[in-house]
């Protein structure tokens, strides 16, 4: 921030006064140009992507695609794949907890895994982000995914999708589903 131009900050500034905070006790604020700043190159970095100097111009999301996670296999024959309700028209980013016991129906633990690989007819395999991330899920336990929009660095929250999904265990038949499948949640 401090290595911009007045010129660059004062454009920050002047960006900023478009974009609300969230909403805390009913109410929202605008945001100041330094937080746009940090907001916008923080997921920049996050992607690995160059900080911008200037502001980005506002984005327009499209719909963001429903989501269902489904674990087949175990151990390391294990797969992760995420099933979109339709083709995504911008990057989606994902975030996955470390396993949890199954019986769980919370989370609120989510980590980075990266940006959503190409789909195959709506279905993306997320298993090498994941593993690289956390390793082979053990037997039995849960994981839950999320997932939002992003253009250029502005993220797309209010359209967030949820799914979580059970490991199978060893022993299981390859066409049993276990818990495999789960309704997306809304967020």
């Amino acid at each position: 921030w401090n290595a911009l131009t007045e010129e660059q900050r004062i454009a920050w500034r002047h960006r900023a006064r478009l974009i609300r905070s969230r909403t805390r006790k009913g109410r929202s604020y605008p945001l100041d140009g330094q937080k746009l700043y940090n907001k916008i190159n923080s997921v920049r970095l996050l992607l690995g992507r160059e900080p911008l100097s200037d502001p980005p111009p506002l984005p327009r999301f499209g719909t963001n695609p429903a989501i269902t996670l489904q674990i087949t296999g175990a151990g390391e024959d294990i797969a992760l794949k995420l099933h979109l309700s339709e083709t995504a028209s911008e990057e989606i980013m994902v975030f996955a907890s470390p396993p949890y016991n199954a019986g769980r129906s919370y989370c609120g633990d989510f980590r980075f895994l990266g940006l959503l690989p190409a789909s195959v007819e709506c279905v993306s395999d997320i298993t090498r982000l994941y593993i690289k991330k956390f390793g082979v899920p053990r037997d039995n336990s849960r994981v839950f995914i999320r997932t939002w929009q992003q253009v250029n660095g502005w993220e797309n929250r209010a359209q967030m999708q949820k799914a979580s999904a059970l490991v199978q265990t060893r022993g299981v038949a390859a066409g049993g589903q276990q818990g495999g499948r789960v309704t997306p949640k809304k967020a």
